[in-house]
């Protein structure tokens, strides 16, 4: 088995997997680089991205894919080299961020993703090769306007996905109408703690700054709210946040309604924001690869399918791929683990028997009907997990803020007398904190480590090469023509074998052309041959018997053609792949003498 995956991870080395030679890409206006010491807004991630495109124009095109609920354009960038082919003739790989409208860290990892393949492209080979044989789909705000809301306003009062259609979250028959509020004017919404013996909070025993729950035993000291108004007059607080639908519930596999799956939304597809994904991906079948981005827990993750079926429901083959990406993640990042969001990691999540996640996510929906490879990045990496054990507590991030930040993470608690609470304090931790990490340095590792493992992700794609041999003439004007199919990337054609089953996976498929003097006199202008094994067939060789009935590493195909006049002729012999890309070889014909 270790053997087994040392193959599969050496074959994927991006410079043994590209062949084409790099071509020289037009330059425009210097691109501006991407800085760390913030997180970027809607209008500042849609002019970065226009400045690199306007820097790169022979690599990268900016256009919107639609419009969310509020009618922000969902901006993506494309990068490929043009001149060396169509973004729709190679595979391809997407990935997306801030679904999840309070997690702009994935947003920070699209963007350092993009600025890196664009400003490498050139000078390093390995990024040069990718990109001109690869495209690269990238969102980096699927959720702009509650995104939008979040970074660039002191509003902290955003749940998860949702998008801002309004929703009666307190069944008062009004919508949206008792968000939190940045009720002392400081330009951040943080918490208000109330003075309450009955209260479910009480100091801290090792550091008075902090609020810890109490036991079932101990008596409360404070009740905690989000900073905010009664803005309703119901006697409650905050109890109607902004929006919405929930967007990471909306998609179309497994979509549960109301009922069962708070937030869902009327329908499969109901909103904007996940039609727009939805539309894009079926709209182009060249994508083999989806990232969904997102900022999860403290250390980090990623989450493969299933969160709503156990892990018997994914294909041997497609499961030992996932076990062999994790094993990759946890060397890129140090250790990082990769899990299912069912069973014991719902469990973890929601408590004791909860074995289900969720359902209507975009994880499962790119997997069972995309035909692609798909990964919910959960990217983390917050500092001051001093003991190990994976998560980050209060306590530990606090002395983070003092020994790094100068205590800017936390505000102290200060008094304030409240409208209707009366005497309240204002404090505790800032927005940019969890499950986001401070910008600054640990943000720029959080951006590294995710994407070295998307251009890692984008390599192992499958890639459909055409060798013809040099004609070999046979009786007077006619040529035997020999070409050679074959898939020079590490996975199948088919990409997954859950593609196949479920009838996603279109065969690659050879046609030959000619000039006008040329005609086909023996065999099939248009053959079908199935799919392709990558280069990691040993990989599953060494897992089984060897290649599954049907399973073929290439294939060899030959005509035999006539030149009907004196005038030298041509073949192209082209390979087609949905997912894998196209690749076509031209070769003369010369005259045979005496003719």
């Amino acid at each position: 088995m270790v053997a087994s995956r040392v193959v599969f991870q050496s074959c994927v080395m991006i410079g043994a997997l590209l062949a084409l030679a790099p071509a020289p890409a037009g330059q425009g206006r210097a691109a501006p680089p991407l800085s760390f010491d913030r997180y970027h807004g809607y209008e500042e991630t849609a002019n970065l991205l226009r400045a690199w495109a306007s820097a790169h124009p022979t690599l990268a095109r900016v256009y919107s894919i639609g419009k969310d609920f509020k009618g922000y354009d969902t901006w993506l960038i494309e990068i490929t080299n043009q001149r060396l082919g169509q973004a729709a003739g190679k595979p391809a790989f997407w990935a997306d961020g801030n679904i999840d409208a309070d997690e702009p860290s994935s947003t920070e990892v699209i963007l350092h993703l993009a600025e890196r393949l664009l400003s490498r492209y050139g000078t390093d080979p390995e990024i040069t090769r990718l990109v001109d044989t690869t495209t690269f789909y990238l969102v980096p705000i699927s959720n702009p306007y509650m995104a939008d809301l979040y970074v660039s306003t002191p509003m902290t009062g955003i749940v998860s996905s949702i998008n801002a259609r309004p929703r009666d979250d307190d069944g008062d028959g009004r919508l949206d109408e008792d968000p939190p509020d940045d009720v002392d004017g400081d330009g951040q919404i943080l918490q208000m703690r109330v003075r309450d013996p009955r209260g479910t909070f009480r100091v801290h025993a090792r550091d008075p700054r902090l609020l810890m729950r109490v036991r079932a035993d101990e008596t409360g000291e404070w009740t905690v709210h989000t900073e905010g108004l009664d803005n309703d007059g119901d006697g409650q607080f905050n109890e109607d946040w902004i929006g919405g639908v929930d967007l990471n519930r909306n998609f179309p596999f497994d979509w549960q309604p109301e009922w069962i799956q708070e937030g869902s939304g009327q329908y499969p597809l109901s909103e904007p924001e996940s039609r727009n994904i939805v539309e894009f991906i079926v709209g182009h079948p060249n994508i083999g690869f989806v990232v969904n981005g997102h900022s999860g827990p403290d250390d980090g993750l990623l989450y493969r399918p299933y969160g709503s079926r156990p892990d018997t429901a994914i294909p041997r083959q497609d499961f030992l791929t996932m076990a062999t990406f994790g094993e990759k993640f946890a060397s890129l990042s140090g250790g990082l683990r990769t899990l299912p969001p069912y069973g014991a990691e719902a469990e973890r999540r929601f408590g004791p028997g909860r074995k289900v996640y969720g359902r209507g996510f975009m994880l499962e929906w790119a997997y069972e009907m995309a035909g692609a490879f798909s990964f919910v990045a959960e990217h983390g990496i917050i500092p001051g997990d001093a003991d190990r054990d994976g998560r980050v507590t209060d306590e530990e991030l606090i002395r983070v803020s003092d020994a790094e930040f100068g205590g800017r993470l936390f505000v102290d608690w200060k008094p304030f007398r409240h409208p209707t609470l009366g005497d309240v304090e204002i404090g505790g931790f800032v927005k940019f904190t969890k499950p986001n990490p401070p910008p600054g340095r640990h943000l720029e590792r959080l951006v590294q480590i995710y994407g070295a493992m998307y251009e890692y992700w984008a390599a192992t794609l499958p890639r459909v090469a055409v060798t013809v041999d040099p004609p070999r003439r046979s009786p007077p004007g006619h040529h035997v023509v020999r070409a050679v199919i074959e898939n020079e990337g590490m996975l199948p054609t088919n990409v997954t074998r859950k593609a196949i089953e479920n009838g996603y996976a279109d065969a690659v498929v050879v046609t030959i052309d000619t000039s006008a003097n040329v005609d086909v006199v023996a065999g099939d202008a248009r053959v079908k041959v199935g799919h392709l094994q990558g280069r990691a067939f040993q990989y599953r060789r060494a897992l089984s018997s060897g290649l599954a009935a049907g399973e073929q590493v290439s294939q060899a195909l030959s005509w035999v053609v006539r030149v009907r006049d004196t005038q030298p002729g041509w073949v192209e012999v082209t390979a087609r792949s949905a997912k894998a890309g196209v690749a076509r070889q031209r070769v003369g014909l010369d005259v045979t003498p005496g003719r």
